[in-house]
């Protein structure tokens, strides 16, 4: 009895792993091979020293040239105890495009030169400066840091900023690309506007799309110092954007800031054969971070672990990273907070440690 009984363990040991290893594969067969006329092996492959060297010389041919500086309106808000002033700019860029952003003033009169720091906003709807300025105006860190920072918040092209007007910044939507060409002329149209700024001292804090654009500029731009991402996404070769490609080719979009611009130019296209794979995959690479982590550092992260829009899994494609990086607890530091999604709280829970990644050398 107790062979019979060690014999039916055995099989149905196999038979479980049978079943396991069976769904696990099929899962990978659905994403593989040629879909919807797509070659998904290939447009996912990992990216290789020359698809990520064409990058770096696509970055570089770019120029960041500065026409005129314009200032549009100016603002003033409470935040926490202190009345500061908001200035609207604008920049007109080497594509002849003008581009809006705000600057909140510092009010610490004891300083001689300010740390600049930029908040990338989520989304593809714009900016409202009062929207941020009442997020500072609860977080007594915030309000802390804008006495004694210049604070910069800006549009990414195509999109609004709103403040007692509202301001469309020109060009077409580039999210993840140009949107880094925009913050990078914002950041020269501040130096070269406010003497008191700090160049040696710049940070970029984002959120989701906005966390994105601030690793890539980072790679792209020794200007900053450091970045703090908040649910960023970080690599469109992953398994999640499989998927996402999966089911745009048919016909169903989820909700993610960007997956428009890359279903019209980059999904759709190489379904009707009017982009190239190897076009393909230099669009997705060149938004991709975490190919770029070791030009990005020093970096901060935060991830919640119940994120449906951007999932979790981003974050951990730059831990992986990292660690085979061996960087370390000063270059690159990472938080992924229980039960948190994509939303302000995440950001609030994050809040000290930003604040000390900051304030801290």
């Amino acid at each position: 009895m107790k062979k019979y009984f060690l014999l039916f363990i055995m099989i149905f040991a196999l038979f479980v792993t049978h079943c396991d290893d069976s769904g696990t594969n099929s899962k990978k067969e659905k994403y593989s091979g040629i879909i919807e006329g797509v070659d998904f092996d290939r447009l996912f492959a990992e990216p290789t020293a020359l698809e990520i060297e064409t990058v770096y010389h696509e970055w570089n041919s770019r120029t960041d040239e500065l026409r005129q500086v314009t200032l549009e309106d100016t603002l003033f808000a409470l935040i926490g105890n202190q009345l500061h002033t908001v200035h609207i700019i604008s920049h007109v860029n080497g594509e002849n495009l003008r581009h809006y952003g705000a600057v909140i003033l510092p009010t610490d009169t004891t300083i001689d030169e300010f740390p600049v720091l930029f908040y990338n906003h989520g989304g593809d709807n714009g900016v409202d400066v009062n929207s941020f300025l009442t997020l500072a105006t609860f977080s007594p860190d915030m309000s802390d840091i804008s006495k004694k920072f210049f604070i910069a918040i800006p549009s990414f092209r195509s999109e609004v900023l709103i403040g007692s007007e509202t301001y469309l910044s020109q060009g077409d939507p580039s999210p993840w690309d140009k949107d880094v060409d925009d913050c990078i002329g914002m950041l020269t149209a501040i130096q070269t506007t406010y003497s008191q700024s700090d160049m040696a001292n710049v940070y970029v804090v984002g959120a989701s799309r906005g966390a994105g654009v601030g690793m890539l500029w980072a790679a792209r731009d020794q200007r900053i110092k450091k970045v703090i991402d908040f649910f960023g996404p970080t690599d469109l070769l992953s398994q999640w954007t499989k998927e996402i490609c999966y089911d745009a080719l048919h016909g169903n979009l989820v909700e993610l800031p960007g997956l428009d611009y890359l279903n019209e130019n980059i999904i759709q296209p190489l379904k009707n054969k009017t982009l190239s794979i190897d076009e393909a995959r230099h669009e997705l690479i060149k938004r991709s971070a975490v190919y770029f982590l070791s030009d990005i550092t020093p970096l901060q992260v935060h991830h919640g672990t119940a994120d449906e829009i951007v999932p979790v899994t981003q974050a951990e494609r730059l831990i992986e990273v990292a660690t085979e990086l061996k960087l370390s607890e000063d270059e690159f530091q990472y938080y992924l907070h229980e039960y948190s999604g994509h939303d302000e709280n995440t950001f609030m829970k994050g809040i000290d440690e930003m604040r000390e990644f900051i304030l801290n050398e």
